[in-house]
């Protein structure tokens, strides 16, 4: 996924989609984990920084994950 730009012009992203507070910028959980490469605490951070601003946010948890499936099944029901 390369939507970096935050136009969704490549149709809907994937539900694992992080969607930057900064700049609004959408991207995978595993784009953001690629700028940590050489940092020390590389296995252990689980911080994901926006491949477009470098803005760091806390990696979603299982439970948010669940949560916003739920949100959007809910969403299209309703």
């Amino acid at each position: 996924m390369k939507d970096v730009t935050g136009s969704g012009s490549e149709g809907k992203p994937p539900v694992d989609a992080v969607t930057c507070p900064l700049c609004g910028a959408r991207y995978s959980e595993e784009e953001g984990r690629t700028c940590h490469a050489g940092c020390p605490l590389e296995r252990g951070c689980q911080l994901l920084a926006c491949p477009r601003c470098g803005y760091e946010v806390p990696a979603p948890s299982r439970l948010t994950r669940w949560l916003a499936r739920w949100l959007v099944r809910e969403k299209r029901a309703g």
